[in-house]
């Protein structure tokens, strides 16, 4: 996320149990499915991401250019 700080948005992704063993006995298959959804929300992240600097480069071509044309004009 380009206007982000870092260009980075944090979350948080918890289970809440109030059952100490269950969370326990739990506890590996949890870790993968977080680590699982965790993944997917970076890659996820990863190509909004550069779809989102592409259309900046864009922008920035397109202003670059026209500055260039309305230069020509006036000399």
């Amino acid at each position: 996320d380009l206007e982000a700080r870092g260009m980075v948005r944090p979350f948080c992704i918890a289970y809440v149990c109030s059952d100490q063993l269950k969370l326990m006995e739990n506890f590996s298959e949890l870790s993968t499915g977080f680590s699982q959804a965790s993944d997917s929300l970076k890659t996820g992240n990863r190509q909004a991401f550069s779809t989102e600097l592409q259309r900046k480069l864009q922008e920035l071509e397109f202003r670059r250019l026209t500055l260039l044309q309305n230069k020509e004009l006036q000399e």
